[in-house]
C-alpha cells in the first residue's frame, strides 16, 4: 500500500523499559511497502521529524532537534538512502554526556553482495565527556567516497574508492585509562 502521514500534534510513546519518548512533529510525504509472497520492499520519501526527547529511567535524556530524509528504499539484501540530515543530537545525565552537531548523508546504495557505494557521509561537531577519558572533540569525520564490489569476498582488490578524513580531533591522552589507548 501507499500512504501519506502528517502529525502536527505531539506524539508520546513509552517503551517497555519505561523510557518516555516525545516527538513534536512527524511528517512523511509517502510510504509504500509490499509484503510476501514476493520479496518484501518498502520506500519512504519526505520524512521530517522535529524535537525528539527521550527520557530514560536511568536519568539520561536524549534530544534530537530534527531529522530529515529525502528518500529511502529497502528491498531484499539492499536499498538506498538519499538526503539524510540529523541536527543537534545531545545526551545528558549519567556519567557520560555529549553532543553531535550534525549527521549528513548524501547517498548510500547497497546491493548485496554485488556493491556498496557511499557518497558524502559526515559527522560534525562531536563533543563527548567520557567518564574515564575526559573531554573529546572532533570537528568532522567524513567518508567522502566509498565503493566496494563483491562485499562478502573480503578481497582488497574489490575496493574501488575510499576517501576518508578526520578534522579537528582533540582529546587528553593523559586521562586515558585504557592501556591500549
Amino acid at each position: 500500500g501507499e500512504t501519506a502521514i502528517f502529525s502536527d500534534e505531539e506524539v508520546d510513546v513509552a517503551s517497555p523499559d519505561k523510557t518516555a519518548v516525545k516527538v513534536a512533529r512527524i511528517a512523511v510525504e509517502s510510504l509504500a511497502w509490499t509484503a510476501p509472497p514476493g520479496e518484501p520492499r518498502s520506500a519512504l520519501s519526505g520524512l521530517a521529524v522535529r524535537d525528539i526527547v527521550a527520557n530514560a529511567p536511568t536519568g539520561e535524556v536524549v534530544r534530537v532537534a530534527s531529522i530529515d530524509l529525502t528518500e529511502a528504499r529497502f528491498e531484499g539484501m539492499g536499498g538506498a538512502i538519499a538526503g539524510f540530515a540529523l541536527r543537534t543530537f545531545t545526551v545528558t545525565g549519567g556519567t557520560e554526556n555529549g553532543s553531535l552537531g550534525a549527521i549528513d548523508i548524501e547517498s548510500v546504495v547497497v546491493a548485496l553482495p554485488e556493491r556498496i557505494a557511499i557518497k558524502n557521509v559526515a559527522f560534525r561537531d562531536f563533543v563527548g565527556n567520557l567518564s574515564r577519558q575526559g573531554a573529546v572533540r572532533i570537528g568532522a569525520v567524513e567518508l567522502r567516497a566509498f565503493e566496494m564490489l563483491n562485499a562478502f569476498d573480503r578481497n582488497p582488490a574489490d575496493l574501488r574508492t575510499l576517501e576518508f578524513a578526520i578534522r579537528g580531533l582533540e582529546g587528553p591522552l593523559s586521562g586515558g585509562s585504557d592501556p591500549n589507548f
